[in-house]
């Protein structure tokens, strides 16, 4: 059975790697499983018919679920300073 330490290194890592790959926070729901997030991708260019890619993960350790909540406010920060990079 994996540490708690492994668990959250697991969580972070996996949402830190799909944020560095241009997709964003565009949905959260908690429950007693977890943090269930909807991350989308946000493309600059896309043709009419194809729909941005989105993603589902379920965050579990407090610490991974602080840290979405810390990359959420910056996400929010960052489109206040430049709208058209998360709303294409």
């Amino acid at each position: 059975m994996p540490s708690e330490y492994a668990k959250v290194l697991k969580e972070v890592k996996l949402l830190d790697t799909y944020l560095s790959s241009g997709y964003v926070i565009a949905y959260i729901r908690e429950d007693l499983e977890g943090a269930h997030v909807k991350l989308a991708e946000v493309r600059t260019v896309e043709p009419i018919e194809a729909a941005p890619m989105s993603v589902q993960l379920l965050l579990t350790t407090a610490e991974a679920r602080r840290i979405l909540a810390v990359r959420l406010i910056a996400q929010q920060q960052q489109a206040r300073q430049e709208p058209s990079a998360i709303n294409g």
